[in-house]
């Protein structure tokens, strides 16, 4: 049974994150993702302020476009704060949990594609996680810790029986379109909201 300091279950961009860090102090890194391909969930992307692509030292390869101007269009009335320079980023969520999932093994983690948690074990020195891949093979791994990085959906943090806390939860949803150029160039440049009230 293959052993880890750490075994992070979900490779989304906080599990990455989470996996790419501790990979990076020196500590034996599994991060666990259930797609086989980042490519088969790249289901959303973020808007978020040039500082954190330096701080989590985010390369220019996972910005997906740059927004210098935000517009929050209401019901009734639209807000609109214009930049003079680019004020932010949309990142490609592909790339950036490949890039994520590359890193902590470029610093000796293990990376589990197409592996889906099914149970934990708690035993004494450690826990013992139980995965299974799209072929319903069954693989164990031991750990020292378990991160639960599967967002909103617990997986880890509650048993499939057990009762879970009621969760207060924010959803938006994302439309890709094709647009002609003309309308293309006119929101380029802004980060669009449409807010529900």
């Amino acid at each position: 049974m293959e052993e880890f300091d750490v075994v992070v279950i979900g490779g989304g961009p906080a599990g990455g994150q989470t996996s790419r860090t501790l990979a990076k102090k020196g500590l034996k890194v599994a991060l666990v993702e259930k797609y086989k391909s980042f490519a088969l969930n790249n289901f959303s992307s973020a808007g978020m302020t040039l500082e954190p692509l330096e701080e989590f030292d985010i390369p220019e390869s996972c910005v997906g476009a740059y927004w210098s101007d935000l517009e929050i269009q209401c019901t009734k009335k639209a807000y609109l704060w214009k930049g003079d320079s680019v004020k932010g980023v949309v990142l490609n969520f592909q790339k950036l949990k490949e890039f994520l999932a590359n890193e902590t093994k470029k610093f000796g983690g293990k990376v589990f594609m197409g592996h889906r948690y099914e149970s934990k074990n708690n035993v004494e020195d450690g826990v013992i996680v139980t995965l299974s891949t799209s072929s319903k093979e069954s693989i164990k791994i031991k750990t020292k810790l378990l991160v639960d990085a599967t967002g909103p959906l617990r997986k880890v943090m509650y048993d499939a029986d057990e009762q879970q806390p009621e969760m207060v939860l924010g959803s938006g949803t994302e439309y890709e379109i094709e647009v002609s150029q003309e309308i293309y160039d006119n929101y380029k440049d802004k980060l669009l909201f449409f807010p529900r009230s």
